[in-house]
């Protein structure tokens, strides 16, 4: 039987050096640039509230027995959440499995510490340039005819 190549653009990148860790994505897929510009929307609307919900969480300073913020079942409620917030966002993008595949049993919200951002924050810059690049081409693809031909009407 013949074989059919079809190129889409599609983007493979393993995860730590792992080969059994590879996620997949193409940046050139328009149903994928839209759902990340989508995000980027509600990921601003998702700071305002989750800074709220913060900030009502923080201002309680009562400590337990054991020296831990009463609330600390809340905080850690607040956190899991916005983490399967994130996973599921990243999932629906990138498809399914790949925050598993990313981030593996690890919190995705988490900074490691003030130098090194979190895990969800890490993945976004890792893939950013590869989106920036697709994204560009097919944008350049449009401007520069146009372009071009403001140009020849001018010489006329």
């Amino acid at each position: 039987m013949e074989n059919l190549r079809i190129e889409t653009g599609e983007i493979q990148l393993q995860v730590n050096g792992d080969p059994t860790r590879i996620i997949s994505f193409n940046p050139r897929d328009v149903l994928f640039a839209e759902k990340l510009y989508n995000l980027i929307g509600e990921l601003r609307e998702k700071q305002v509230d989750l800074k709220d919900r913060q900030l009502r969480l923080d201002s309680v300073t009562d400590k337990d027995e054991n020296g831990l913020p009463v609330n600390a079942s809340e905080i850690l409620a607040l956190q899991r959440d916005f983490n399967d917030y994130m996973r599921a966002k990243i999932d629906n993008i990138f498809g399914a499995g790949t925050s598993q595949t990313a981030f593996g049993d690890v919190s995705v919200i988490i900074p490691i510490n003030d130098n090194v951002p979190c895990a969800a924050e890490q993945f976004l810059t890792g893939v950013a340039p590869y989106i920036k690049q697709a994204r560009q081409e097919k944008v350049e693809k449009y401007i520069n005819p146009v372009a071009e031909r403001k140009t020849r009407h001018k010489k006329l």
